[in-house]
């Protein structure tokens, strides 16, 4: 986006910090991070390298990692039309927070990386038969069903292995379960 619009960035994951900010740096980006979850519950980050994921937890206010989407908005001065959700199947964790701004029409455009799929849920024909995930995996087929009640089409997608889309180098790790969504709110709403 460089300096013709406004991320941010919501990043629980510390090992991870220095390399946002590098990056956002050196691509001269306009963004504001948040170093913690959406969310009223804070979180730490169980595992580690590419499977990290994100556990919720009640904590004290003065150990508070989160921030809820009101917060964001105000700190920012931004009303988001955007989400990027890349959060290792905590889909379902985000939703409460987010289905206001999605009940309102505020939100026009969602990508998803489907990540840590529950086993036997999928978007459309795409059904998971395998998965990486055995504990608070995501239902991406409820999640679509829903999404589709607030007037969201699928307008894209493609498979995390899918080389012609990824341009990854040969050799690089993919997972065959994980798909990438996008969703449009449609017009006549």
């Amino acid at each position: 986006m460089g300096l013709n619009g406004l991320v941010v960035a919501v990043e629980p994951d510390t090992g991870v910090w220095p390399f946002l900010h590098e990056n956002l740096e050196r691509n001269n980006c306009k963004a504001y991070v948040v170093q913690g979850v959406l969310g009223r519950r804070s979180a730490n980050i169980v595992g580690g390298g590419y499977g990290a994921r994100s556990q919720y937890f009640d904590a004290p206010s003065e150990q508070r990692n989160h921030v809820s989407w009101r917060e964001l908005q105000s700190a920012t001065g931004v009303m988001f039309d955007t989400l990027l959700i890349d959060c290792e199947g905590c889909v379902h964790h985000i939703m409460p927070h987010v289905r206001h701004a999605l009940r309102r029409g505020q939100i026009k455009t969602i990508l998803v990386e489907a990540d840590m799929p529950e086993k036997g849920t999928g978007i459309g024909d795409r059904i998971v038969t395998g998965s990486d995930c055995s504990d608070d995996c995501a239902d991406y087929g409820a999640f679509y069903k829903e999404i589709q009640r607030f007037g969201f089409e699928l307008v894209d997608e493609f498979n995390d292995c899918d080389t012609t889309r990824t341009h990854a180098p040969p050799g690089t790790w993919c997972g065959d379960f994980i798909w990438h969504y996008a969703f449009q709110l449609k017009r006549e709403r």
